[in-house]
C-alpha cells in the first residue's frame, strides 16, 4: 500500500527557502509527483542521518561554454537537440566537460549548480574505487584477499569463502532480490531498516542471507554487497568512507562543495550503495578523476592498470557481462568498446559517462518517474551521439 506522501518543513536550503520532502519509499517505489520528487532529491540529506564529506581548496573548473542550441545530435535517423533530451527525460541537471573544459551546464526542476543532488547508485562506483586507494594505500593486499580476513563477522554467512574480486564484480553468490519496485524485495527491506536506524540492523539482515550460487559463477546485482564494500573499507583503512573520500579524492581534486553521505544509523556506516549528496559539478570532478586515471597532480591513486581493470567488460559463467567492478563499459553505436568508455549510473536516470578517448564527460541528474526504464531516450545512446559534437 503506498504511504500518504509527508511534507516536512526542513531546515532552509542553501537558496534559503524551505522545500517540501517526500516519503522516502514512495520515492523507491516511482509513486510521487514530479515536483515533490525533485525537492526530495535535492534535500535528500535532511531524510537520513548524514556524515559530510569535507572540501578543502576549490579548484576552478576551466569554461568554454557553449549555446544550449549547438548541441544537436541524431537518432534513429531523426534529429534532436539537447532540449528533448533534457524535457522527455526529466533531467535536472546536464553536465558536458571537454577537453579540460565546461562547454555545456544546464539545471531544471528548481536545481542550481550548487544543489546537492543525491547520487543513488553511483555511489557504488565511488565505492570500489575506494578500494583501489585502500590496496594503492596499503591498507588490502589485493583483490583476491577472503572478505572475513577483514571481515571476521561473516564467518559462517554467505559470504563466507567470497572474495573482494567476486564482490565488486557482484558475484557473490549470495542470494539477493534487488528490485526497488516490490515492497517485499530485498532491497526495499532494507530501505525499510534504513529508515528505522538501528546500529547493525542492516548488516544483521546481510549476515543471514543465503547462499545461491558458488562465488564467482554468477552475476547478480545486489545492494548487499555494495554495503558490504563499505563494511571493509571501514575495517580496512580504520576510517569512515566519507573521511577517506574526502581526504584520498575530495580534497584533492578541490571539489567546491561539502558533501554529505547518508548513513545506516547515526554516528554508522555509510550506505556505500547509494546517498552521495554532491553538486554536478563536484560529481563530474569525480570523472575528471577517473578521466586522469586516478592520478591526482600526477601522483597515482590507484593500482596500476585499475581504471582498465575496473571499467572493462568480463565473462561471468560463460556470459560476456558489460559490467566491471561496479562500473558500467559503455560500447560505442557499433557495440564495439574501443573507446574504453564507462559510466556510474542510478536510477531514475543519474549519470556520470566517461570517454577517456575523447577526453569526454557527461554529467546527468533526472527525476524520472520511475528508477528504472522510464527514459524517453536512452542514455547511452544520447552519450554516444552527443560525443560526436566535440
Amino acid at each position: 500500500m503506498i504511504k500518504p506522501e509527508r511534507e516536512t518543513q526542513p531546515k532552509l536550503s542553501n537558496a534559503l527557502v524551505a522545500e517540501p520532502l517526500g516519503d522516502i519509499v514512495n520515492l523507491y517505489a516511482g509513486k510521487m509527483m514530479p515536483n515533490l520528487q525533485a525537492s526530495t532529491f535535492r534535500n535528500s540529506h535532511k531524510i537520513f542521518p548524514t556524515r559530510k564529506i569535507p572540501m578543502g581548496k576549490k579548484k576552478i573548473l576551466k569554461e568554454s561554454l557553449q549555446p544550449a542550441e549547438a548541441l544537436e545530435f541524431q537518432l534513429n535517423s531523426s534529429q534532436n537537440d539537447i532540449f528533448d533530451y533534457i524535457s522527455k527525460n526529466r533531467v535536472a541537471g546536464l553536465l558536458v566537460y571537454s577537453q579540460g573544459k565546461v562547454v555545456c551546464e544546464h539545471y531544471e526542476s528548481g536545481n542550481t549548480a550548487d544543489s546537492l543532488w543525491v547520487s543513488m547508485s553511483m555511489a557504488k562506483s565511488v565505492a570500489t574505487t575506494l578500494v583501489g586507494v585502500a590496496i594503492k594505500d596499503g591498507f588490502i593486499k589485493n583483490v583476491d584477499e577472503q572478505l572475513v580476513e577483514y571481515l571476521p563477522e561473516l564467518k559462517g554467512s554467505a559470504y563466507d569463502g567470497v572474495s573482494i574480486r567476486h564482490l565488486m564484480q557482484m558475484t557473490s553468490g549470495v542470494a539477493w532480490n534487488d528490485q526497488h519496485t516490490d515492497p517485499n524485495s530485498d532491497r526495499r527491506i532494507m530501505l525499510d531498516y534504513q529508515v528505522e536506524q538501528k546500529p547493525g540492523l542492516i548488516m544483521d539482515y546481510i549476515c543471514k542471507t543465503k547462499r545461491q550460487h558458488e562465488p564467482g559463477t554468477h552475476f547478480n546485482y545486489s545492494f548487499a554487497d555494495t554495503f558490504v564494500v563499505g563494511a571493509l573499507l571501514k575495517a580496512a583503512t580504520g576510517e569512515w568512507l566519507s573521511d577517506y573520500l574526502s581526504r584520498r579524492i575530495w580534497i584533492p581534486m578541490g571539489m567546491e562543495k561539502e558533501g554529505m553521505w547518508w548513513l545506516d544509523s547515526v554516528d554508522g556506516l555509510e550506505v556505500a550503495g547509494c546517498g552521495i549528496c554532491a553538486t554536478l559539478r563536484d560529481f563530474s570532478r569525480l570523472g575528471i578523476y577517473m578521466l586522469q586515471d586516478g592520478k591526482i597532480n600526477g601522483e597515482p591513486t590507484l593500482p596500476e592498470n585499475w581504471i582498465a581493470e575496473s571499467t572493462s567488460p568480463r565473462t561471468v559463467g560463460g556470459e560476456t557481462l558489460n559490467y566491471g567492478y561496479m562500473w558500467w563499459p559503455v560500447p560505442d553505436e557499433s557495440g564495439s568498446f574501443k573507446e574504453k568508455a564507462f559510466s556510474a549510473r542510478g536510477i531514475f536516470g543519474q549519470y556520470i559517462y566517461i570517454n577517456p578517448t575523447r577526453q569526454l564527460i557527461i554529467s546527468v541528474a533526472s527525476a524520472r518517474s520511475k528508477p528504472m526504464h522510464s527514459e524517453a531516450i536512452l542514455d547511452n545512446d544520447f552519450f554516444n551521439a552527443l560525443k560526436n559534437n566535440f
